[in-house]
Order: C-alpha cells, then sequence, then structure tokens
C-alpha cells in the first residue's frame, strides 16, 4: 500500500503574516507514513507576501494570478 498523500493549498492576497503562520503550523503535521505537499495561490498581492518566505520554503508551490485581476479569486 502506497503512502498517503495530501495536498494543502492557500489562496492568499496581501496577509503575509497570516499566511506565515498558517504556513508554520502547517509544516509541523506529521502525516504517518505519508507527505504533505503545501501550494500557495498569490492572488495578485502587492505585499510580498510568497517572496517573505525565503529559503526555508524552497518546496513551497506557488502560483500566480495577474495583477489585472485585481485579488478577485480569494
Amino acid at each position: 500500500m502506497a503512502g498517503i498523500r495530501i495536498a494543502a493549498v492557500m489562496a492568499v492576497r496581501n496577509r503575509r503574516a497570516l499566511a506565515q503562520v498558517c504556513l508554520d503550523s502547517l509544516r509541523t503535521q506529521h502525516v504517518p507514513g505519508g507527505s504533505l505537499d503545501l501550494f500557495v495561490l498569490d492572488d495578485a498581492m502587492t505585499d510580498g507576501t510568497v517572496r517573505s518566505f525565503g529559503p526555508a520554503w524552497s518546496g513551497l508551490g506557488t502560483a500566480e494570478s495577474p495583477p489585472a485581476n485585481g485579488g478577485r479569486s480569494a
């Protein structure tokens, strides 16, 4: 039997501090025999939220919404 694989997806727009707290909490989770993949959806952020995560989050998956969208998807 293969291990359990869980994906957490978080849509964020200009919530740097809150996003960091949430990701730090998710990172402490342990899935026995499994893995946790984390993804952040950048909804036209202007505060540098994704860039603020730094090298500790090099494996973090990200996707960007074009600035013209104006943050409508979060």
